[in-house]
């Protein structure tokens, strides 16, 4: 609970990626609390049985507040990383498009995987952009990496990447 407050208190001053990995942090804490309480109540020689109601809902309430953090944190990263993945899209479908004219491969995976493992990693990807028309910062470029590696593995596989490559459009029907 003294962990949740102190990162409320701190939550608005934390970049959402940051704030995001506080909460999830703070999620194992609770779990590892939860997993403890239930070994108290499996003890032998008896518990508290209204402590243990306590402390069980106070870690449900707390986690339940948790959860709710971080999806506000993830959403926050994603309105700020999005129009950074999307202007990267656009960059990288523009220099596949020049490649085709070319005849070149045209396959953004396999020209970003360099060294041909089955994965990108963080220096093959901002050099990979360097490539690319459009002006991204190096900071910008391994931010957008960290975005789009879910594993936290530090290496992208194919779908991580070629999420990275897609636009979407929104479509509106006029009025």
């Amino acid at each position: 609970e003294e962990s949740l407050k102190r990162f409320a208190d701190m939550a608005s001053s934390l970049e959402p990626g940051e704030a995001k990995e506080s909460v999830r942090e703070t999620m194992v804490q609770l779990a590892a609390l939860d997993t403890d309480l239930q070994a108290a109540r499996e003890a032998p020689g008896g518990t508290d049985s209204d402590l243990v109601a306590k402390l069980g809902k106070r870690i449900t309430d707390a986690t339940t507040k948790a959860s709710r953090l971080r999806a506000t944190a993830s959403n926050k990263h994603a309105q700020l990383m999005e129009p950074l993945r999307v202007e990267v899209a656009q960059s990288i479908l523009a220099r596949m498009a020049k490649g085709r004219r070319q005849d070149q491969d045209a396959d953004a995976f396999a020209l970003a995987d360099q060294d041909k493992d089955g994965f990108v990693s963080k220096s093959e990807f901002t050099t990979f952009l360097q490539d690319c028309p459009g002006n991204f910062s190096r900071d910008q470029a391994s931010r957008l990496y960290d975005y789009i590696d879910d594993d936290k593995l530090g290496r992208l596989e194919r779908d991580e990447f070629l999420r990275c490559c897609t636009v979407f459009y929104r479509v509106s029907r006029p009025a």
